[in-house]
């Protein structure tokens, strides 16, 4: 077994645990663990062409999502929607789980990463200063 699948299961568990106790915050740095494996494993199988990175592609989106890091979820739906192209005979079910998964996104009332707001600043003219 990938030691990479071996680790996001037992991440999965232990953040169920986490959860049951009440350790959200220790629970949520492991949600962005396993966010981070999933979406190398998805990228990984997918531009090998292997379609059982398509699992783990949604998976990296809901962990994403929970965590509050919307902007990396909606990265990976974009992802997916140009990777689909490489899988013409499961595509239509491909998109249809992607727009899923980006109304659920949409849907979701949670904290924003503050990743979701690094941006750069525009230029302040010198005079300004």
């Amino acid at each position: 077994m990938d030691p990479q699948v071996k680790q996001a299961q037992q991440l999965f568990w232990e953040i169920g645990r986490l959860r049951d106790q009440g350790l959200y915050p220790l629970a949520l740095r492991k949600v962005r663990q396993m966010a981070q494996i999933h979406e190398e494993l998805a990228v990984r199988l997918l531009h090998e062409g292997e379609a059982d990175g398509w699992a783990d592609l949604y998976a990296a989106i809901t962990a994403w999502g929970e965590a509050g890091h919307k902007g990396d979820a909606h990265r990976l739906i974009l992802e997916g929607r140009r990777l689909s192209a490489l899988f013409p005979n499961g595509r239509q079910n491909i998109e249809r789980q992607l727009n899923e998964l980006e109304d659920w996104l949409e849907s979701l009332r949670v904290l924003p990463s503050l990743s979701d707001f690094d941006r750069p600043m525009p230029p302040i003219p010198v005079e300004a200063a």
